[in-house]
């Protein structure tokens, strides 16, 4: 799991700061950076941080809203909002596909629809992406235990 502090590195390193460089933005010393960076340090006022780097507060705290530059995929952390929204738009589409296609016989839209659990899809990507699942054998086994 990606902490505030991990958060503050990634902010500082992107900004091209030293830990000596912005410890003394914020005003404390570079030892003290590097006890938060290396989580000896607990609590450290986010607000400080997330004005000298430029990023939300509630990134740095939270996890939420992150700076437009975060990679999800290489950087490990991800906006649980954005994700669940992204499969709610995807379930939306294949039931509106599933619906509007000429293809597919009523009976067998009916069938779909009834049997099709609304949020598989939704599941399936979150829990790609929080499991680091490589394989779709290991994503059904996590769906299936999720639900």
């Amino acid at each position: 799991m990606i902490s505030p502090h991990d958060r503050v590195r990634k902010a500082r390193e992107y900004a091209g700061l030293s830990q000596g460089e912005l410890a003394e933005k914020v005003g404390i010393s570079q030892q003290h950076m590097s006890r938060i960076e290396s989580k000896k340090v607990k609590q450290f006022d986010t607000a400080l941080f997330a004005k000298e780097l430029k990023v939300a507060e509630e990134w740095i705290a939270f996890g939420k809203n992150p700076p437009s530059w975060i990679n999800f995929a290489t950087e490990g952390e991800y906006n649980l909002e954005a994700i669940e929204k992204i499969a709610h738009a995807i379930q939306i589409t294949l039931d509106a596909f599933v619906t509007t296609n000429p293809k597919i016989s009523d009976s067998a839209k009916l069938e779909l629809l009834a049997n099709a659990p609304t949020l598989t899809m939704a599941k399936a990507l979150r829990v790609s992406l929080l499991e680091n699942v490589k394989t779709s054998d290991e994503l059904r086994k996590l769906i299936d235990s999720d639900t």
